[in-house]
């Protein structure tokens, strides 16, 4: 398992990307680290990738997202739009459908760090 620690543009929102082979045991060692449920049992077994967004115990808010080494491109844009969505949220950041610049580039950001992570694990 690889875990790419970072923290997102602007917002400064703690991002961590892991990458496996094991979608669950990624997940179950993570929710030891963080001492949080991030997914139900039975969910766990019918992801195949997942981003979890929350307020850890001192009170930041953090975004994991979880893939596998052979994530394909469409479920990386998937994840990374997830936890756009999540810190641009969090942030009061409404979604314009005219002027969509900066959320196409806080996108494409998070699109390039997960490919990233996939290609050093």
């Amino acid at each position: 398992m690889y875990i790419k620690k970072l923290k997102a543009p602007v917002y400064g929102t703690s991002l961590w990307i892991v990458v496996s082979n094991s979608l669950i045991k990624s997940i179950d060692t993570i929710e030891d680290m963080i001492n949080y449920v991030v997914a139900h049992p039975k969910e766990k077994k019918r992801l195949s990738a997942y981003t979890y967004g929350y307020e850890d115990h001192d009170g930041k808010w953090r975004v994991i997202i979880f893939v596998t080494r052979r994530a394909e491109p469409g479920v990386i844009a998937h994840e990374a739009n997830h936890a756009k969505n999540i810190i641009l949220g969090w942030n009061g950041v409404k979604p314009s459908f005219t002027n969509d610049e900066s959320e196409s580039g806080y996108l494409e950001f998070i699109v390039q760090q997960i490919h990233n992570a996939i290609k050093i694990s």
